[in-house]
C-alpha cells in the first residue's frame, strides 16, 4: 500500500467514525434523543448534581423597570454594571424587544480576577468586590446605592436556599475562598462586606450563568425556555412545571407557600454531565478522556466544548504523525504538550484558503518541513468533522431537553391561566397551514458565537430534529409545529443579574425566610469549629 493509500484509508476511517451520526439518519438521531431522554426523566427525579431547581417560579413578564446594579463574576472576571430597565411598551406572549429599547448600561467596570486575589481570605476577597461596587456606584453619580438592588450571577455551584441566597460550594479556577467558607451564606458574605465598604444597597437576587442567560433572553423575548452556554464549558438551563418535580424529593425543603404559588420553575441542568454510552465516540475522545482530571464525569462538554475541541484534533494529529500519514511523520514542535492546539485556531483552519493556514500553523508550531497540501486538507477536513459533530451533539441535547418539557407541559394537572400561555408555546399548532410556533435557545459562549460555522450548523441539526419528530396525535406519524431557534443573548451574565434583581419584589419574605434558614445552618456549623 503506497504512502498516499495509507494516508487516505486512516483519514477516511475517522471521519466516518466521527459522523456516525449524521442528519441523513433521522430515525438514528431520534433513537439517540430517546436515550437521552431515558437518562433524563430519573435524573429530574432524583439526583443531586443535575436538573437543580432554582428559587425562580416565573419568566419576566416586561414590566421589569428601575435601575439596579448587576454583578457577575467568572473565572477570570469581574464585571459590575448600573442598568436601568424600561417597561415594555408591548404586551402578552407575543411581545419581542429590541435589547437596546429596554435596556441601558448606564456604567459598567470589568477586572481580571488574578491568582493573588484569588488567593485572599474570603473577608478581604468580598472586600475586594465590594470596593469594585462602590466605585461602579459612584462613577454612575448613586452614591452609596440607597434603595437599590443588586443581582448576582456567579459562575460556580451554589446549593440555593432562596431567590436570593444559596449554600457555597466547591468554586475551582484557582479559588481558594470556598475551603474557608464551604456551606455558608453567599448572600452574608456579599452584604456583609457591602456594610463594611459604607454601602446601602441589598442583594436580591442570585443566578448561576445558565439561568441569568435564560432570564436575561425571556424579558427581550418571551418565548425564551431554554439557555446554552457553549464557550470554555457547556452547560443548559431550561424552564419547566414545578410538576416536573412532583415524584422526587428536590422541593421538599421549599416552604409550604412556595410550593402552593410555584407553578414553573427555573433548572440548572448540569447537561455536561450526561452522553455516557449515548454519543458515538472515537478513540480519540477515549485518549482525552483519559487523560481528563475526571475520567467519565462530563462527557457531553469533552465532546463539544471550547476547552476540549481543539485537543480532540490535537490527539487525531499525534495519532496520523504516529502512522507516518501527517507532516511526514514528524510532530510538529509544542504540538505534543497536551492543550496545544487552541480551540480558537480550528474555525481558521476550517474556513481560510491554505496559505493562510499554512501560516497560523507555522506561527503557531515548530515544522521542521512546512505542511503540505495533502496535510492541510486533511487537518481542515478532522477541523470540519469534529466541530460538525459537536454541534449535532448540542442541537441533541436541546431538542431532548425540548422533549422533557414538553412530557412535562402535558401531564401537568389543570393549567392555570398563567400556565396557559405556557402551554401555547408547547403545544402542537391544530392545522398545516398554522404557522409554526417559534422557541427562542438564548445562547452565549466562544464556541457558538466566534466559530464561523457552529451556530449554522446546530439551528441545521434542530430544523432537522424538529421537522422529522413523530407526533403523537391521533395515534398518526407527523410533524411538530414548533421552532427551536438559537438566538445570542448579549451581555446575558450583567443583564440576567439586573433583571433578576427587579423581579425579586415578589419573593422578599420568601428570601428573608431563606437566608435566616441558611445563617442558622452557617452558625451551627462555624461554632462547631471553636
Amino acid at each position: 500500500m503506497s504512502p498516499s493509500q495509507s494516508s487516505d484509508l486512516w483519514l477516511s476511517d475517522l471521519l466516518c467514525k466521527l459522523s456516525t451520526l449524521s442528519l441523513s439518519d433521522p430515525i438514528g438521531l431520534h433513537s439517540t434523543s430517546s436515550a437521552l431522554l431515558a437518562t433524563f426523566r430519573p435524573a429530574l427525579s432524583s439526583s443531586n448534581e443535575t436538573f437543580l431547581p432554582s428559587y425562580v417560579t416565573s419568566l419576566p413578564n416586561g414590566s421589569e423597570s428601575g435601575t439596579a446594579v448587576a454583578l457577575d463574576l467568572g473565572g477570570s472576571t469581574l464585571r459590575i454594571a448600573v442598568i436601568h430597565l424600561a417597561p415594555s411598551t408591548k404586551a402578552g406572549p407575543a411581545r419581542q424587544e429590541k435589547l437596546e429599547d429596554v435596556a441601558q448600561v448606564v456604567k459598567r467596570r470589568s477586572w481580571h480576577v488574578s491568582h493573588e486575589v484569588k488567593q485572599l481570605p474570603a473577608s478581604d476577597f468580598f472586600d475586594w468586590i465590594a470596593k469594585r461596587i462602590g466605585h461602579v456606584l459612584r462613577s454612575a453619580g448613586k452614591g452609596t446605592g440607597e434603595g437599590m438592588k443588586l443581582g448576582v450571577t456567579w459562575s460556580f455551584p451554589v446549593e440555593q436556599t432562596s431567590r436570593a441566597s444559596g449554600k457555597v460550594q466547591q468554586m475551582g479556577k484557582g479559588y481558594m475562598q470556598w475551603h474557608e467558607i464551604q456551606g455558608t451564606d453567599l448572600r452574608s458574605h456579599f452584604e456583609d462586606a457591602i456594610r463594611r465598604q459604607g454601602l446601602t444597597l441589598t442583594m436580591t437576587s442570585l443566578f448561576n450563568d445558565t439561568g441569568a442567560t435564560l432570564l436575561s433572553h425571556a424579558y427581550i423575548n418571551p418565548a425564551t425556555r431554554i439557555s446554552l452556554i457553549l464557550g470554555t464549558g457547556c452547560n443548559m438551563a431550561i424552564h419547566l412545571p414545578a410538576t416536573a418535580f412532583s415524584r422526587g424529593k428536590k422541593l421538599r425543603n421549599r416552604s409550604h407557600a412556595w410550593r402552593r404559588s410555584a407553578k414553573g420553575v427555573l433548572v440548572n441542568t448540569e447537561v455536561s454531565m450526561f452522553g455516557t454510552d449515548i454519543f458515538p465516540v472515537t478513540e480519540t475522545d477515549r485518549v482525552l478522556d483519559r487523560q481528563s482530571l475526571h475520567p467519565g464525569y462530563q462527557p457531553l462538554e469533552y465532546l463539544s466544548s471550547g476547552r476540549y475541541l481543539g485537543e480532540i484534533v490535537r490527539i487525531a494529529i499525534v495519532e496520523g504523525v504516529s502512522r507516518g500519514v501527517l507532516f511526514g511523520g514528524l510532530l510538529p514542535g509544542r504540538m505534543e504538550v497536551n492543550y496545544g492546539l487552541d480551540t480558537s485556531l480550528l474555525s481558521d483552519i476550517e474556513s481560510q484558503p491554505d496559505e493562510e493556514v499554512r501560516r497560523i500553523l507555522i506561527e503557531n508550531f515548530d515544522f521542521q518541513n512546512p505542511p503540505t497540501a495533502p496535510d492541510i486538507a486533511a487537518l481542515r477536513a478532522i477541523a470540519i468533522a469534529i466541530a460538525q459533530r459537536a454541534a449535532l451533539y448540542i442541537a441533541l441535547t436541546i431538542f431532548t431537553l425540548w422533549r422533557l418539557r414538553q412530557e412535562a407541559v402535558s401531564s401537568a394537572p389543570q393549567p392555570t391561566t398563567n400556565e396557559q400561555d405556557d402551554q401555547a408555546q408547547d403545544t402542537e399548532a391544530g392545522s398545516d397551514t398554522t404557522p409554526p410556533t417559534t422557541i427562542a435557545v438564548a445562547f452565549c459562549g466562544a464556541v457558538v458565537e466566534k466559530h464561523h460555522s457552529f451556530r449554522r450548523q446546530c439551528q441545521e441539526a434542530l430544523n432537522v430534529l424538529v421537522q422529522t419528530s413523530p407526533s403523537s396525535e391521533n395515534g398518526r406519524p407527523g410533524r411538530l409545529r414548533q421552532r427551536l431557534v438559537l438566538e445570542h443573548a448579549a451581555d446575558s451574565g450583567l443583564l440576567g443579574a439586573a433583571v433578576g434583581a427587579m423581579m425579586a419584589d415578589g419573593a422578599a419574605e420568601e428570601g428573608k425566610e431563606g437566608v435566616s434558614e441558611v445563617r442558622r445552618g452557617a452558625s451551627e456549623r462555624l461554632m462547631s469549629k471553636l
